[in-house]
């Protein structure tokens, strides 16, 4: 039989008991000592709305003389409405700047001369033995006209160029023949013929 300690004061209480007591006291205390550093830390660590929710009464009145002088001090900025596009009048154009034109003559071109009139035409007419001779110059140049026979004779215009006229006229034996050509713009004639010429006019 085990022997069992006898208390003076007391019933005896057995050591194995003791132990588990001291065991049991020791782990709850652990236990309340890990529970209560949890929610301190939980409560010190909680931000915004959650640690303000419960506020002294003169932590309120505080409050709200905080916000009205912050509202107060702040003006009331109103947006501008904005104006119709037919209310905004037409803006001025821009004056452009005047451009003045250069008061430098321009470079004359040189002068040309008038040209010259042209030459007039001038005829002459030529009575001869055997028929009529007409021609006329413009300057230098020459031309024939007209070679007319007498009733009897017959004509033959040899040359009737731009500088000299040749013409003939013949009956039987006897022939007279024009030459013509041009003096300072004037026809002018010379005449071969068997007998004299019957006048110039």
């Amino acid at each position: 039989m085990p022997q069992r300690a006898v208390d003076e004061d007391g019933p005896v209480v057995p050591r194995a008991s003791r132990v588990v007591v001291v065991l049991a006291w020791a782990l709850a205390v652990l236990v309340a000592g890990a529970v209560t550093s949890w929610a301190v830390g939980v409560i010190s660590n909680e931000q915004g709305p959650a640690r303000d929710r419960v506020l002294a009464e003169s932590q309120v009145t505080a409050e709200l003389a905080a916000q009205r002088a912050l509202t107060s001090a702040t003006p009331a900025v109103t947006p501008a409405a904005p104006q119709s596009p037919a209310a905004t009048p037409d803006a001025e154009p821009s004056a452009l700047p005047t451009v003045t034109p250069s008061t430098a003559p321009a470079p004359s071109a040189p002068a040309t001369p008038p040209p010259a009139p042209a030459p007039a035409e001038v005829a002459r007419t030529w009575d001869v033995a055997g028929g009529q001779v007409g021609a006329s110059c413009t300057g230098p140049v020459l031309r024939l006209l007209y070679a007319t026979p007498l009733d009897g004779w017959t004509v033959e215009v040899k040359h009737a160029g731009s500088d000299e006229l040749e013409v003939a006229f013949r009956q039987h034996d006897a022939e007279t023949t024009v030459h013509a050509h041009c003096i300072d713009g004037v026809p002018t004639q010379d005449t071969d013929a068997d007998e004299p010429t019957s006048g110039v006019r």
